[in-house]
C-alpha cells in the first residue's frame, strides 16, 4: 500500500497485510503461553516442540514470534515442527512414536472465538495508528463472517481497506462491506407465456 493511501487513514502500515512488523502482530493468549514455555523451559534443555492446527489459525504467527525472539541472547536450541492436524496423526504411527514421544511442548491452534477475532482487529488497527479505522458494527460483521480464521479476517479487511482507499472513504463501515461483498444481481429471467 503506497504512502498516499496510508496517509489517507493515518496508518503507519497496512494492518491487514501478512507483512506487518513483528511488534504489531496480534498474539492470542495461547500463543503467548506457548512462547513463554519455549523461552523458560525448552531452550534450556533443548528438544522438540510442535505447533499444529487448521490453516489460518496462527501457526505461522507463532513461528514468526519464535524466529524473532531474543531469548536473553541465547540461541533457540529446539526444533519446532508445524503442520495441520495430520501432523499429530502421523506422529502416532508406530514408526514415528520415538519422535512423537520426544515432543515436550505443544501448541494446538484452534479456530478463534468472536472475541479473539475482535481483539485481533482492535490490536491491528490501533497498532497501525488508527483505532477508529472501522466502525464497531463493521468489526462485528467481519468477525461473524471470518469463520474463526485469522487469515480470512485479515483478507476481508484488506479488501475493504483497498476499496475504501480507492473511493477515498473516511472510514470503513458496513455499507462498504455490503457494496464490496454483496452477491452480484442476476438479471430477471423471462418466463414463457402460459399455454405455450
Amino acid at each position: 500500500m503506497n504512502q498516499k493511501l496510508l496517509a489517507l487513514y493515518g496508518l503507519k502500515w497496512n494492518p491487514f497485510s501478512p507483512e506487518v512488523p513483528t511488534e504489531a502482530i496480534y498474539v492470542p493468549p495461547r500463543v503467548e503461553n506457548f512462547c513463554w514455555r519455549i523461552e523458560h523451559a525448552q531452550i534450556k534443555e533443548g528438544g522438540f516442540a510442535m505447533i499444529h492446527g487448521d490453516p489460518g489459525t496462527g501457526k505461522s504467527v507463532a513461528l514468526r514470534l519464535l524466529a524473532s525472539a531474543r531469548f536473553d541472547s541465547q540461541p533457540l536450541l529446539c526444533i519446532v515442527l508445524a503442520g495441520d492436524a495430520r501432523l499429530s496423526e502421523k506422529l502416532r504411527r508406530e514408526e514415528l512414536i520415538p519422535l512423537g514421544s520426544r515432543i515436550r511442548t505443544r501448541l494446538a491452534t484452534e479456530h478463534a472465538s468472536r472475541d479473539e477475532l475482535l481483539a485481533c482487529l482492535d490490536h491491528l488497527t490501533a497498532g497501525a495508528g488508527n483505532a477508529a479505522l472501522m466502525t464497531p458494527s463493521l468489526k462485528a460483521t467481519l468477525c461473524d463472517h471470518a469463520a474463526g480464521n485469522y487469515r480470512i479476517l485479515t483478507t476481508l479487511a484488506a479488501e475493504l481497506l483497498a476499496a475504501a482507499a480507492q473511493r477515498e472513504s473516511p472510514q470503513l463501515d458496513e455499507k462498504l462491506y455490503l457494496e464490496v461483498f454483496a452477491p452480484p444481481e442476476r438479471p430477471a429471467s423471462r418466463r414463457p407465456a402460459a399455454g405455450r
